[in-house]
């Protein structure tokens, strides 16, 4: 949630956090942040995500520039 929050990833444009153990909580909380607006790759596999987090992820009007997602090895399949 801090690094969502975080002012000074204005500019981030890739981010990594593969096996991070972020969860849904923390796919929510990225995809609310709003010092992220610039980012355009996430790598977020083995993270324990499940659909609930990448719809709060990707909801219509987050991450607005995000042009590549990796959701490898989570729980995403429905």
């Amino acid at each position: 949630k801090a690094l969502g929050r975080s002012a000074n990833f204005a500019h981030l444009e890739t981010l990594y956090l593969t096996g991070s153990e972020i969860g849904d909580a923390g796919a929510e909380a990225l995809g609310a942040s709003t010092s992220l607006g610039s980012l355009r790759q996430l790598n977020l596999g083995v993270n324990g995500i499940r659909v609930g987090g990448v719809k709060g992820l990707v909801s219509p009007g987050r991450l607005p520039q995000l042009r590549e997602l990796d959701l490898s090895s989570n729980c995403v399949a429905t």
